[in-house]
């Protein structure tokens, strides 16, 4: 394999991180100021403020001279968008991204960090951060009045600090020096997941289309609503800042000797629910909640983000989590609220015509539930909607072997009902939609699929109502009923014990034509043990080690940050890492038929994928056909595709 090894320094007078990417580089001032690369292990060389045509011949004196060639790149995504701005086209099928390989081998995201963790030769400089700075901010209007700058002088160039300028040229050099080590230090990533990057990268860049009025309508609104929310919680309260966390708990302890752990949403929805609940309490929940919703924050960014045809682009990270799945960048579709109101739509228009404080009770909470709907289908399309119905259930009970479960799916019964049967030893005609024991069996079914007991349902707020001795029971019942999912936590948690300190690789059973292969892997000199799944993908948990009688491993926190901390590993956490990487396979595979398909797929969400159909061609049957039956051999997958004019499930 060939690599010529890139990196490039931009500029542009529009802030990147408030913005976004595209609207950071449609900027007039944007430009590439400076091309650093490397052909495979000769020296990094340099461009200066390149013109177009010197990286072109860069790039082609690459591609065209040397065989198994690939441009490789740190978040290359930012490179091939620059240089297209340029009107540098390269083939996605030529580049390989060192952080998508970071990500897959269960590392950090950054470069930096990720070069720390390999223990690379070469190390990002810290210097950069300032160089950066100094040569691709705009100079601050202070600044230019302070050293008496010409008012239209909107960069620092060369000639304003020599010194400066050589010192950025390295540090962009050393990228690629640090992009080379850790590309090498790392095994190449399997070419059917550089496939899935591609289909990725072509969404974000295609982008989806926001609803300008109607967020410019929320925003307003939502503006209005917190001032008078913040008003009301001073005159109720008394005190100076209401919207602190910290003012409002000694509050609660001092008038009404409430210890509050946690005001989060959960515990606030405990407490308004609650029916020794004070009345006035309930009242400053009540404002306090209506200040502290996100979503007013996420229109206005909808509006940071949106480009001049008002599409936001650039909006979903590939390989997000360790699992595989993806997360979000910018808008954070994925932590969008789902729609509860029965006449939303309603709703939504009397926002649109600026008049939904006439008939929303509580404002906050509606455009909360409406935030979806910001995102549009464009002029003579609709968006159709697939949902997988409850895929990480029928994962799980696959892998789980467990026959008479996946019956229940095939036949389209009720998963729920069918749990609180079999809980409660009971026939399923017996256990009515309404009744307490199925919603006690989809409360269990919900909480403790990975191992979880009493206090995974603890943390659930559908089962706040439940006695300690309710919850030890259901767990109980729930264990008893799913002997074969129980079984799995354990299969798993033995081959990950017996790969660990054998190093030998352990395969087990799984579902009906499947297995799982544990394999004992040294990467950048730490241990580290992979999990590969049916579809040949691998999940990494690096630096496998023991502390105390934990088995642990260095990794995420969660899905969003990276945090270098070790987490315990147990059976129950494998079940359900794997369940979501194989559900997250699905997804993928379904994204890849309607691909194939030539359908439009404009952005996907958990277990959704969101097409972008014209009006008089939406074949509702026909999707659904491309997302039902089985994935994997003996997995009954369903979705349940609906099209509207936003989006709105």
């Amino acid at each position: 394999m060939n690599i010529l090894t890139i990196d490039i320094e931009t500029r542009s007078a529009t802030d990147l991180k408030t913005r976004g990417r595209a609207n950071y580089m449609n900027d007039r001032a944007f430009e590439i100021v400076l091309f650093a690369y490397k052909i495979n292990a000769m020296p990094t060389d340099i461009l200066e403020n390149p013109k177009a045509e010197e990286i072109q011949a860069v790039i082609d004196g690459f591609l065209n001279t040397k065989a198994e060639a690939y441009i490789v790149a740190h978040n290359a995504k930012f490179e091939l968008a620059a240089l297209t701005k340029y009107g540098i086209q390269i083939p996605l099928d030529k580049v390989r991204d060192t952080m998508l390989q970071c990500q897959y081998h269960g590392l950090p995201m950054s470069l930096e960090a990720a070069a720390k963790y390999l223990n690379t030769e070469k190390q990002k400089l810290t210097v950069g951060r300032s160089l950066i700075e100094y040569f691709t901010k705009p100079i601050h209007k202070k600044t230019r009045v302070k050293e008496d700058l010409l008012p239209d002088k909107l960069f620092r160039v060369k000639k304003d600090n020599p010194v400066k300028w050589e010192m950025f040229k390295e540090y962009c050099k050393y990228d690629v020096e640090v992009a080379y080590a850790v590309f090498a230090s790392l095994p190449q990533v399997p070419d059917f997941v550089w496939t899935e990057w591609q289909i990725d990268y072509n969404i974000n860049a295609k982008g989806i289309l926001i609803d300008k009025h109607f967020c410019e309508r929320a925003v307003e609104d939502l503006t209005i609503e917190a001032d008078y929310c913040k008003a009301k919680l001073k005159e109720l309260t008394g005190l100076d800042n209401p919207g602190s966390r910290m003012q409002l708990k000694q509050y609660f302890s001092d008038i009404y000797g409430l210890s509050v752990e946690s005001l989060d949403r959960a515990a606030i929805n405990y407490y308004l629910n609650h029916p020794d609940t004070p009345k006035e309490l309930k009242s400053i929940l009540k404002n306090f909640s209506s200040i502290t919703k996100t979503s007013g924050a996420k229109y206005a960014k909808a509006l940071d983000l949106m480009t001049r045809d008002d599409e936001i682009k650039d909006f979903l990270n590939f390989y997000g989590g360790r699992t595989g799945r993806w997360s979000s960048w910018g808008l954070q579709i994925h932590n969008m609220k789902r729609i509860s109101i029965a006449n939303y739509k309603e709703q939504r228009q009397a926002a649109c015509d600026g008049i939904l404080t006439m008939f929303a009770e509580d404002i906050a909470d509606t455009y909360s539930q409406l935030i979806r709907t910001m995102i549009i289908a464009p002029p003579g399309y609709k968006l159709v909607i697939a949902d997988f119905a409850q895929i990480e259930a029928r994962v799980l009970q696959w892998l789980a072997k467990d026959e008479e479960t996946l019956k229940v799916f095939k036949s389209g019964q009720d998963y729920y009902t069918h749990t609180a049967a079999t809980m409660f030893n009971k026939k399923y005609a017996d256990i009515p939609k309404d009744s307490e024991e199925r919603r006690k069996g989809k409360i269990a079914a919900l909480a403790l699929g990975y191992g979880g007991g009493p206090r995974a349902l603890d943390r659930s707020p559908a089962a706040n109502d439940l006695t300690a001795e309710e919850k030890v029971s259901l767990v109980k019942l729930w264990r008893s009923a799913n002997s074969k999912v129980v079984r799995l936590w354990d299969q798993l948690n033995a081959a990950y014990v017996k790969c660990y300190h054998t190093k030998e690789t352990v395969e087990i059973p799984v579902a009906f034509n499947d297995k799982l292969i544990f394999r004992h892997e040294v990467i950048g000199g730490r241990p580290n043990i992979s999990v590969e799944l049916p579809s040949g993908r691998r999940m990494y948990y690096p630096d496998v080690q023991t502390q105390g009688r934990n088995y642990v491993f260095y990794g995420k926190s969660s899905d969003d940050q990276f945090a270098e901390t070790y987490i315990n590993v147990y059976g129950g956490f494998l079940a359900e890492n794997i369940t979501q990487a194989i559900a997250r396979d699905c997804l993928q595979i379904f994204i890849n038929r309607l691909v194939k398909a030539n359908y439009k797929v404009a952005f996907h969400v958990h277990d959704e994928v969101i097409i972008e159909v014209p009006t008089a061609q939406v074949d509702l049957k026909q999707i659904e056909k491309l997302g039902t039956g089985e994935m994997y051999y003996g997995l009954p997958v369903a979705t349940e595709p609906q099209a509207s004019e936003y989006y709105d499930k």
